[in-house]
């Protein structure tokens, strides 16, 4: 009797454990990728205000949703891409092949975002840009790929418009050697080539790494032109904005605009000081722009959290994240191919707009990014804050 006891209850242990290991697949974290670059060479600011932002994001959607889907924890796991492309395929190897994320988020520069995006596409996974603004990475089509991000053409777009409002006759662009830096100003050119033809346009290359481009401005301080456009991210946007002033060329008195969106990077007024009085800029994140009730909610949470002001990046970071949160929602998570289909009907408040994917302009992209050219009037002063210098009201594209 004692040797059939033994074998009937374990008989039943084994039962019991084979219907629970099911259950225990089926409790297995939803992971959403977070790609990003938090270490130099990339653009290191961005990458940690960006995180913060995703951050806010998953506690927000587990405080309003619950924190499971399906049964499912969500978790974000981060990788750091240092603005290399090298760098980012390994990241994106690991979180798909090795973490099985469901999902990827992330992206500070287009050099990056090609390989991401490549990457994403062979491997059917979900990818949602942060803040790649080439136009040829939408241009592949690859179906996985979204973008929430701000795009060159829109940028053009503005900077074509402005040196026209400005009546600028000689243009010269500086431009950090990347995917980002060389298609801008190749856009641009064309555009004022087809636009405003009177205008004189001309090129200075410089490479990503360089701190300094001191020989470079006073090649361009023996011929200076009407406005010089500054195609770069931080920091070097901000170490060329304090070169200039240096060698006699201040925004103040030689017309510059930023174009790379520096300006609104945590630390400009740091580096810049005086130098950045003057500014013209292109900014994403002004206080003249629609703001959602979330929006402001994510701004609060932000300043509780770090004491600071929030940037855009806080707020890309954010919407990345949400709208990946929210197809999951939508899909359940039960499958990467289903997290696709949720986000290519999604519409969804963010802290910026509604946002919802369209293939015009451009494939799988928010069409509408808030912007506005912007100068800076004093030290210190939030880009958000700075004067509207362009579009007028009436004319807001």
């Amino acid at each position: 009797m004692r040797k059939l006891l033994r074998f009937t209850t374990a008989t039943f242990l084994l039962a019991c454990a084979s219907t629970t290991l099911p259950a225990a697949a089926q409790t297995t974290p939803i992971k959403i990728g977070f790609a990003n670059s938090f270490s130099p060479p990339g653009n290191v600011i961005g990458g940690r205000e960006s995180k913060v932002g995703g951050e806010i994001a998953l506690d927000m959607f587990k405080a309003q949703f619950g924190p499971k889907v399906d049964g499912r924890d969500i978790e974000i796991i981060y990788e750091d891409t240092r603005g290399d492309p090298e760098a980012s395929r390994s990241a994106m190897e690991k979180l798909v092949n090795r973490d099985k994320v469901d999902v990827v988020v992330g992206c500070n520069h287009s050099s990056e975002g090609f390989v991401l995006s490549r990457i994403a596409h062979e491997n059917k996974v979900g990818f949602v840009a942060m803040n790649c603004w080439a136009d040829d990475i939408r241009q592949q089509k690859f179906p996985e790929v979204f973008a929430v991000s701000n795009y060159t053409s829109r940028t053009s777009y503005a900077v074509t418009n402005f040196v026209k409002q400005q009546g600028v006759k000689n243009f010269l662009m500086v431009a950090e050697n990347t995917d980002y830096g060389l298609a801008q100003i190749k856009m641009i050119e064309a555009d004022l080539k087809r636009d405003a033809p009177d205008v004189k346009v001309s090129t200075k290359i410089i490479n990503k790494t360089s701190r300094d481009m001191r020989d470079e401005i006073l090649s361009i301080r023996q011929n200076p032109p009407d406005l010089i456009g500054v195609a770069m991210v931080a920091p070097q946007g901000f170490l060329f904005t304090a070169q200039l002033d240096e060698l006699g060329m201040p925004p103040s008195e030689q017309k510059v605009i930023d174009i790379g969106g520096f300006v609104d990077q945590a630390g400009f007024w740091d580096n810049v000081k005086g130098a950045g009085v003057g500014l013209y800029a292109y900014v994403l994140d002004h206080k003249s722009n629609p703001v959602t009730e979330l929006g402001a909610k994510v701004q609060a949470e932000y300043r509780k959290r770090t004491n600071q002001d929030p940037t855009r990046f806080i707020l890309q970071g954010f919407d990345t994240t949400w709208v990946a949160l929210m197809a999951i929602k939508e899909s359940g998570g039960k499958s990467r191919e289903a997290i696709i289909q949720a986000l290519r009907k999604i519409r969804v408040v963010g802290s910026r707009g509604e946002i919802f994917f369209t293939d015009e302009p451009l494939f799988q992209q928010w069409p509408n990014i808030p912007f506005v050219v912007g100068q800076m009037e004093k030290v210190g002063q939030p880009p958000s804050e700075s004067k509207v210098v362009f579009p007028p009201p009436s004319s807001k594209k």
